[in-house]
């Protein structure tokens, strides 16, 4: 970690003889950099987690790992994101009774439409042939992944059967 940060000691000191519009746009082009290769790795990891989840011995793992990483994404999103621009634009000010309640809610809120949707599909038979071997965990990490993109994938599946 010490050599990451001498790092970016030795770039900011390089950068501050650049005009201030360079400095700018190394600054943002950094941050878009870093932006999309972090939402790749969610991506790619998401993708991996959800071939991995169809292996019987690995299910079970693999779906509670993934439902994790659901949550953590979608509260960062949907949770995080929302409380940092309110503090910002001093809207409210952020004690931990509201970023408690906040959680709690989405936790609640997410959990619930995770099995609503695993049991809808269930009932329904709208998993695919190779998703009935799935174990419930890694049917609720299925559903979690349609949960957090607004249930597009959900829909559309139900629209074609």
């Amino acid at each position: 970690m010490q050599n990451v940060v001498q790092q970016w000691q030795a770039f900011n000191s390089w950068s501050m003889e650049l005009p201030i519009y360079l400095q700018v746009f190394l600054g943002m082009s950094m941050f878009f950099v870093g932006l999309i290769a972090l939402l790749a790795a969610i991506y790619f990891t998401t993708r991996t987690l959800l071939k991995l989840s169809t292996m019987p011995l690995l299910s079970h793992v693999v779906g509670l790992l993934g439902y994790a990483l659901m949550f953590v994404v979608g509260l960062a999103v949907y949770v995080a994101l929302p409380l940092i621009l309110m503090a910002l634009s001093s809207q409210q000010s952020l004690d931990i009774s509201l970023i408690t309640q906040a959680i709690v809610i989405y936790f609640l809120a997410f959990f619930m439409l995770s099995v609503v949707i695993m049991d809808f599909m269930d009932s329904r038979q709208l998993w695919d042939d190779n998703d009935y071997t799935l174990s419930s965990l890694a049917k609720l990490f299925n559903a979690s992944v349609w949960v957090l993109a607004l249930g597009y994938p959900a829909l559309q599946r139900w629209r074609q059967n």
